[in-house]
């Protein structure tokens, strides 16, 4: 959606202050940042045939798609809009006099809820309280509609519908297996946590939809347990039951929801959101070719674009991710606009503990949501940590992660993809590992965590220094470096001691065992690696000391981790020479 009033490049920016239907599911069929508007990262829009009514389009100049007959308004912090409301003389009406007056003049047919569920959490139920869908008769300018309605004194902002697209260049290139998994220190992170332990996070994929019965993405849907009604955990036709169990505004909505069409199929048509989640979060360990990062991260399906290819609903599918309990949203497109409604809902999802991963644009090209405030911003890197031709770099750059021949779903094949599309989901699905780890940190500690722990890699890309974010994203470091310096963890008690910390050379590591039992002492290093294994064996109950010698290894990080039967701890070192 575009605003109008002060032009910024090309957009025009604005600075003033029912009930569901039921499908049956084709799945269970007996068969602070910157605010220029910029160029779009490398995408390719999707249009799809289906049984829906295709919404009017038209273009700016630039070629930015929105829909043709819709105004999206915001009302002031301290007001609101009534929907479904008609005046006595029958029009369409917002509860506000002046407001409707206008409404008249310009041609509005319809004030409709920007979102059509019922929001329990208070942030994003006051947000749409503010937000109202205005839409047109035929004939009329929605630009024209916009700009004078952004001079009404009850309304913070008015825009318009914008169609953003998705981001990612799939390629043919292969190579022999995940090299990205590696390289993000995936393997090292999951001797620390995976499946079951990982199913207590929930990444919603608001994409194209879900196969919903693939091999890779089955087992790790996210169930809607109100709407679960055989408790199995899985969907099926006994779950449908034309009732909304949960009350929150959706019949049925059992996996997701399908925005785009009205009903609770979030089934994939056009492959993108399929591929997207099994970076994400695909089966893994199940003898398949795919793993994943989120090693069952748990997938809410999404569905926010139309059968015809329209990306309409995206904003408001976040409002449903983060009321029904996801904690990570994952938003594999965007646009290059600005709009301050976009913004309030981000805001709102955000005050309610949710982290939004967004794709960045091309280039040092701007695209939202990434660029929003609260909002983790990525680009693509390649296998030696280089950026890429389509890699977005500038300082609303949050995070880099592998984006080039990633192996991942496509149709009801593998294949080797490339974009941004795809390191977003790699980002979303170490952010779910992180906070599956570590429930007791907020969004906000959590988005610190892996900017901390990320690798650096400015030196690798000469020129580009500032202007990747935190670095490289390393799943190893992250899950260790969190453990290493949260309180709770037992490690100033007795149960392990390590000093001095920072040390020059040598280091005494001791410990105490409440029985006797087997002890491994372990040096990683940020990448993952074993440096040193200084102790596995078993020893008697009490205290016991052991040293690390660290005379030929280079100054660093490490970190130390001690396994007894009981209890696991890890702690971090600094090796300063």
């Amino acid at each position: 959606m575009l605003y109008f009033s002060r032009r910024y490049r090309n957009g025009w920016f604005c600075t003033q202050g029912g009930t569901m239907s039921t499908s049956l599911l084709r799945s269970i069929a007996p068969t602070g940042k910157n605010r220029l508007p910029l160029i779009v990262c490398l995408v390719a829009t999707v249009f799809i045939s289906g049984a829906f009514a295709q919404l009017p389009e038209a273009q700016l100049p630039d070629g930015t798609s929105y829909v043709a007959n819709r105004v999206v308004v915001l009302a002031k912090p301290d007001g609101s809009l009534q929907a479904s409301e008609f005046s006595p003389d029958g029009l369409p009406a917002t509860g506000i006099t002046s407001l409707d007056q206008l409404c008249r003049q310009l041609g509005v047919v319809r004030v409709d809820s920007y979102y059509p569920g019922l929001l329990r959490r208070p942030e994003l139920a006051r947000l749409a309280s503010r937000l109202r869908i205005l839409t047109l008769e035929p004939g009329r300018n929605a630009r024209e509609a916009a700009l004078a309605l952004a001079a009404d004194p009850h309304l913070a902002s008015a825009g318009l519908q914008t169609l953003p697209n998705l981001l990612y260049t799939p390629n043919d290139l292969y190579y022999a297996d995940q090299w990205h998994l590696p390289q993000i220190q995936a393997p090292a992170a999951w001797d620390y946590i995976r499946s079951p332990q990982t199913r207590h996070a929930v990444v919603a994929i608001i994409d194209t939809g879900l196969q919903l019965e693939h091999a890779e993405i089955q087992d790790n849907l996210w169930v809607n347990e109100p709407e679960d009604l055989n408790h199995n955990g899985r969907l099926d036709p006994e779950d449908i039951n034309g009732i909304d169990d949960d009350e929150n505004g959706f019949i049925d909505d059992v996996v997701g929801w399908d925005f785009a069409s009205n009903d609770n199929d979030p089934q994939e048509i056009h492959p993108h959101g399929t591929g997207t989640a099994a970076c994400v979060s695909a089966v893994t360990d199940n003898g398949t070719l795919g793993a994943a990062i989120g090693f069952g991260v748990r997938l809410m399906a999404v569905k926010a674009i139309s059968d015809h290819g329209q990306l309409v609903d995206g904003y408001i599918s976040m409002l449903y991710a983060a009321d029904n309990g996801a904690q990570i949203i994952n938003c594999s497109w965007g646009l290059p606009f600005f709009q301050e409604y976009e913004q309030a809902i981000i805001d709102a999802v955000w005050a309610e503990d949710v982290v939004i991963v967004a794709a960045g644009g091309e280039a040092d090209a701007l695209t939202y949501p990434a660029a929003y405030d609260n909002v983790v911003a990525v680009s693509a890197t390649d296998q030696y940590d280089h950026i890429t031709p389509f890699s977005p770099y500038g300082d609303y750059i949050d995070i880099c992660a592998p984006g080039v021949n990633i192996l991942t779903v496509w149709d009801d094949d593998f294949t080797f993809l490339s974009g941004n599309s795809f390191s977003t989901g790699i980002v979303s699905g170490t952010i779910g590992l992180f906070r599956a780890q570590y429930p007791q940190l907020d969004n906000a500690a959590t988005v610190q965590l892996m900017k901390q722990s990320a690798d650096p890699i400015d030196e690798l890309n000469p020129g580009y220094a500032g202007l990747l974010g935190a670095g490289r994203i390393n799943a190893f470091t992250g899950v260790v470096s969190a453990q290493a310096m949260d309180e709770s963890a037992e490690t100033s008690d007795g149960h392990l001691i390590c000093r001095p910390n920072p040390f020059n050379a040598r280091i005494q590591i001791g410990f105490r065992l409440a029985e006797q039992g087997r002890v491994t002492v372990v040096i990683y290093d940020s990448r993952g690696r074993q440096v040193a294994a200084l102790l596995r064996e078993v020893r008697a109950d009490g205290y016991h000391e052991v040293t690390w010698d660290a005379g030929t290894t280079a100054s660093g990080t490490y970190f130390l981790v001690l396994t007894t039967p009981d209890r696991r701890l890890v702690r971090k070192l600094s090796l300063v020479k």
